[in-house]
């Protein structure tokens, strides 16, 4: 069984031939179903693994960075008001 596309339902299946870097067998009008469904699955293993990232991201982010001081520009450079 065969899913008609048109140009624009073509053009997001290349994108996300491109994103999971896996040719889907489509030809200029068609794809099969099962390519089809293989596609939307591989897509949803990358946004998983995006997801994944992100969090992991965020936790290295919480953990290993504090923010520069806002009040005074003297901490930025490790001295103090009184040194001078």
């Amino acid at each position: 069984m065969f899913y008609k596309m048109n140009e624009n339902q073509r053009a997001k299946l290349n994108e996300i031939s491109e994103i999971t870097m896996t040719d889907y067998e489509m030809d200029k009008e068609s794809i099969s179903c099962d390519n089809l469904m293989i596609a939307l699955e591989d897509l949803l293993v990358e946004y998983h693994n995006l997801e994944e990232r992100i969090e992991e991201l965020e936790y290295d982010m919480k953990e290993n960075y504090q923010p520069l001081p806002e009040d005074d520009e003297y901490d930025l450079y490790g001295v103090s008001r009184n040194d001078f």
